[in-house]
């Protein structure tokens, strides 16, 4: 049987999220004799144990909090010395937690990660070493945080910069990518720069939907409510949906359904700035019904039309629920989870707008006028039968025919890695530096101290006595002219 691991930070119906209720799907859809899940969650998810045994009974619930129990001072550095971004060490935790596990003998076939946040990252890197080869590592494509930035007001710093190339890297190093649909694999590939060699490890399954399909979609009726379903904030577009729904109902004084916010915010500032922008005579049209019971909210969403404007999403679970439940759907078309390669297609299974607040008023005020004659049928869609854990392991280019990486059979193969030490007037300090790198096992090393401009003549003493040294061989010492750092390597 295969043992399958799922690394997430969300799990429906415990936590909100996409992921979360996407794990939830995967373990319900795919749980059966040839398939053993065990799911991994983060410190910060509430799981309750036993309401999980009852919703998953043939899965087994690992958290890295029961995992990470003792610290060891010389090989656990603590979460403040991951000064790049948080989640580097979330990924850190992760990796131990899956190490943790081997050590006790629960052993996986396949380890999966969500994409946004580089959780893989740590694991990846572990792999690469050699350290880290008892299960193949998928990463599967929900939307990196370096896609979304573009739909948010603020491009972000240097801590958006440093958790754009965690993701990168999961991506670039992990042996399997899923993506839900071709056209999320396409625009991964193109924003992150990857070449063809890492499309030959992408495998697209689409994921299942938790819902029956019916047979036809809702009318366009005089009530019928005009609803936002994501999550209120500001990469989701909800201004775009309200102004476009405002203009909507401006422009059409024979229609009377209510505008309705049915997610839970997760930026007040942002949804008291919507408050603020709706029109004194219109305020009575206009609902924020963030704590609707989620039976409510699937019987709203039947018989409404909702809205997402969001450019981009990696599959939207939640257009596809409303569409098979019977609702009516307006997408961006720009968004490569609705455009025309896909299998939504314009007043056959949903309404088409071009992203912009004027697109979507247009394209309501067309589908009002025609709303007579205007016959739409629920969306298309079927899980993928075989998911990519039961299609065997992915054969890398570096991989050995035991599956191992090559270069842990053959040590003219194993990659140098290089350590980088900047030195200025640490005489007094380099021994004990040299001493932890040195006393690493790692086979092919070697070390570059970079003098800038030591100006002390102890730390000069002591960095003639390094060159000098025959047992020091592989340590190379660089003198700049100038304060240089590590550009002096």
């Amino acid at each position: 049987m295969l043992k399958v691991c799922l690394v997430t930070p969300e799990l429906a119906p415990f936590t909100s999220g996409g992921i979360g209720v996407l794990i939830h799907n995967i373990i319900l859809e795919y749980s059966s004799g040839d398939v053993e899940f065990h799911v991994l969650v983060l410190e910060d998810a509430q799981v309750n144990d036993i309401a999980f045994t009852m919703i998953f009974p043939k899965a087994k619930l690992w958290r890295i909090a029961d995992l990470n129990l003792t610290q060891d001072p010389m090989r656990d550095p603590p979460e403040e010395a991951f000064t790049t971004h948080s989640w580097h060490y979330r990924s850190f935790q992760v990796a131990k937690a899956l190490q943790r596990l081997a050590s006790q003998g629960v052993v996986f076939d396949f380890v999966e990660f969500p994409d946004w946040g580089g959780l893989a990252f740590c694991s990846c890197q572990d792999k690469l070493l050699g350290n880290w080869d008892h299960a193949q590592i998928a990463v599967r494509i929900h939307s990196t945080d370096s896609i979304l930035r573009p739909g948010q007001p603020v491009a972000g710093g240097a801590s958006a910069a440093h958790l754009a190339d965690l993701e990168r890297k999961a991506l670039r190093d992990a042996d399997i990518v899923i993506a839900h649909l071709e056209t999320i694999a396409k625009a991964t590939k193109q924003h992150f720069g990857f070449n063809n060699e890492w499309s030959k490890k992408v495998r697209v399954n689409r994921p299942p939907v938790a819902i029956k399909s019916r047979k036809k979609l809702a009318l366009f009726g005089v009530e019928t409510p005009i609803c936002f379903p994501s999550k209120i904030q500001e990469l989701k577009r909800p201004d775009v949906f309200l102004n476009g729904a405002l203009t909507f109902v401006n422009a059409t004084p024979d229609f009377h359904g209510k505008i309705v916010f049915t997610a839970h915010p997760t930026d007040a500032r942002l949804q008291a700035h919507l408050q603020s922008r709706i029109p004194e005579h219109l305020h009575e049209r206009v609902s924020f019904s963030t704590t609707m019971p989620q039976a409510a909210r699937a019987s709203l969403m039947e018989k409404a039309i909702s809205v997402f404007p969001s450019p981009f999403e990696s599959f939207c679970l939640a257009a596809y629920e409303a569409s098979m439940m019977g609702g009516l759907v307006a997408l961006n078309a720009r968004n490569p989870a609705f455009n025309d390669e896909t299998a939504w297609v314009d007043l056959q299974n949903c309404l088409k707008f071009d992203g912009t607040a004027l697109s979507l008023a247009e394209s309501l005020s067309t589908a009002w006028r025609n709303r007579t004659s205007l016959r739409m049928t629920p969306i298309r869609h079927v899980a993928t039968r075989k998911p990519y854990w039961l299609l065997g392991p992915f054969k890398r280019e570096d991989q050995s025919p035991t599956g191992r990486t090559a270069f842990r059979s053959t040590s003219t193969q194993i990659p140098l890695v290089s350590v980088i030490i900047p030195y200025f007037n640490m005489g007094k300090y380099i021994a004990r530096t040299l001493e932890s790198v040195l006393s690493s096992s790692y086979p092919k090393l070697e070390v570059i101290l970079v003098d800038d401009c030591s100006s002390d003549a102890y730390s000069k003493k002591v960095l003639n006595e390094i060159k000098e040294d025959k047992r020091l061989e592989t340590i190379r010492v660089v003198s700049a002219l100038a304060n240089v750092g590590l550009s002096g390597a």
